[in-house]
């Protein structure tokens, strides 16, 4: 008789992935080429291919990486599934530790820091991740010195230790893994230097992205241990930690769910040229915050209105100037710099219109909401500031949360610790609430009110002085910290001028 299936409890996939290429010592930890790439490639593919959920950090410090790491080792469960992907410098000290390390933007230069203090050990690293609630952990390591992340691996010339790969269906194989406890770590080399590589990729990852990206319905660490080493003659790969023998990391066996449901912007991101909006229940809530100028913390109402998931994007505001023949305040003022153009300057490749356009001015945001009204029929307008506030705490489903849809910065915004200093497309981050995303962080986005105090007697739908000379935008961006992204952080802006970290999304409203 024919051994059954067995039947396992799947649950969430999660992932850190982190590149760095940039080191305040540069003298000690020179720049890389590749390692963001390497990383963000990754990110998409484990996204888009295998549906993990994915917390990403550029160019982060010691502090930053922790503490997103907490953050989901806060989350994960029993049948998760936890991958840690690092692309950078590792450092491997043989005399005094005789351990390996993480390097991150802000560690010292060893010769100061003898004994690492600024970098993470492998030591430690082996330590939390076997510590996860989660049976399945897996590690890819892009880093010099990576395969003396422990002493089984430093002593392996590890060529794959399952045999049972080749050998049975696909997802029972899969399944059997998926019973097992997971601890496997995968390195781009032993305890020797390695290649960032020429091109986009490195030589290890770009082998470790062709089998994150191929179409077979079962891709596990083994396999992509087969890919890199049949094509590049090193990597190494064996376990750590509780794993029990004969394991196997799984990313997935089956395409269904997966590849059918992704979008050529990838399985986190949204059409850039779609206006979805969200209805926004009315109510009561306690508006303002800590900040000087958020008080007096009042009870405020809003009535119904639908905002616009995400801001409004490259895409979408040419497709206004094309229908109108619409000159921006920044063309008229003869600026370098208009909506064409990223924070740096350089006008925008066609690939990067999913990303919220900058540098419209209040007047500009106004007028593309009129050029929606008259297409459409339906009163699109900015958000007041009070429906701002309201849709970013989440509406009348709430959880308090310190930004808008967690309490990590990392997962929910894009800020001056994991932006890498530049915008990013719309829809990376997660959610809040309401399903509305990058209402922290990204960009700040326009709102209809003249900046002002706050008055306690105004409380129903509120919207601002009556005259005023700047605009208020909320949100905080790219290049600011953290506490900016706060729902209750306010900032202002001359409305006739743009910015290159702010843009706008629309409301659509019964009344105006």
């Amino acid at each position: 008789m024919a051994q059954a299936t067995p039947e396992i409890i799947e649950g969430k996939k999660y992932a850190l992935v982190m590149g760095n290429n940039i080191y305040d010592h540069e003298n000690a930890w020179p720049k890389l080429n590749n390692a963001v790439n390497d990383a963000q490639d990754v990110a998409a593919a484990l996204q888009q291919f295998h549906g993990f959920e994915v917390t990403f950090l550029q160019n982060s410090t010691k502090k930053n990486f922790l503490d997103a790491f907490r953050s989901i080792s806060d989350k994960v469960q029993k049948n998760d599934r936890f991958l840690l992907f690092v692309a950078g410098h590792g450092d491997f000290d043989p005399d005094l530790t005789k351990d390996g390390y993480l390097v991150f933007k802000d560690s010292q230069d060893p010769k100061v820091d003898s004994y690492r203090g600024t970098y993470v050990d492998y030591t430690l690293l082996n330590s939390i991740l076997d510590n996860l609630s989660c049976d399945h952990v897996g590690v890819i390591l892009d880093v010099c010195f990576g395969g003396v992340f422990n002493e089984s691996l430093r002593k392996s010339s590890s060529r794959g230790q399952n045999n049972m790969y080749n050998r049975i269906a696909p997802e029972t194989y899969a399944k059997m893994m998926l019973g097992y406890r997971t601890r496997k770590v995968l390195t781009s080399g032993a305890d020797e230097p390695v290649t960032d590589g020429v091109g986009r990729n490195s030589p290890f990852t770009s082998r470790v992205l062709k089998s994150l990206t191929s179409t077979e319905k079962l891709v596990s660490m083994e396999r992509i241990f087969q890919t890199v080493r049949s094509e590049t003659g090193k990597g190494l790969l064996n376990p750590f930690g509780s794993n029990k023998v004969g394991s196997d990391f799984i990313f997935r066996y089956k395409l269904e769910g997966i590849l059918a449901d992704t979008n050529p912007l990838g399985n986190n991101e949204m059409d850039p040229k779609d206006h979805a909006l969200t209805l926004v229940q009315g109510g009561f809530f306690k508006m303002g915050g800590t900040e000087y100028d958020a008080q007096p913390i009042r009870e405020v109402k809003v009535d119904d209105f639908y905002i616009s998931k995400h801001e409004v994007t490259v895409a979408q505001f040419e497709e206004f100037v094309l229908a109108t023949n619409y000159i921006t305040d920044a063309e008229k003022a003869g600026n370098s710099e208009n909506w064409r153009h990223d924070p740096r300057g350089m006008e925008r490749l066609k690939s990067d219109y999913n990303q919220p356009v900058i540098y419209v001015s209040w007047n500009d945001a106004v007028a593309y909401c009129n050029w929606l009204r008259e297409s459409t029929g339906d009163f699109f307008r900015l958000p007041t500031e009070a429906e701002w506030e309201y849709a970013a705490k989440g509406g009348s489903s709430s959880k308090r949360y310190t930004f808008a849809g967690g309490n990590s910065a990392f997962d929910v915004m894009w800020f001056d610790q994991n932006a890498d200093n530049n915008i990013h497309a719309i829809a990376k981050k997660t959610p809040n609430e309401l399903d509305l995303y990058d209402m922290s962080g990204n960009v700040y986005e326009w709102c209809a009110d003249y900046y002002g105090p706050y008055h306690n007697d105004d409380t129903d739908n509120p919207k601002g002085p009556e005259a005023g000379t700047d605009r208020v935008t909320r949100g905080g961006s790219w290049r600011d910290y953290e506490e900016n992204g706060s729902p209750s952080y306010r900032n202002s802006f001359s409305q006739g001028e743009g910015a290159d970290d702010i843009g706008f999304r629309v409301v659509r409203a019964t009344y105006e």
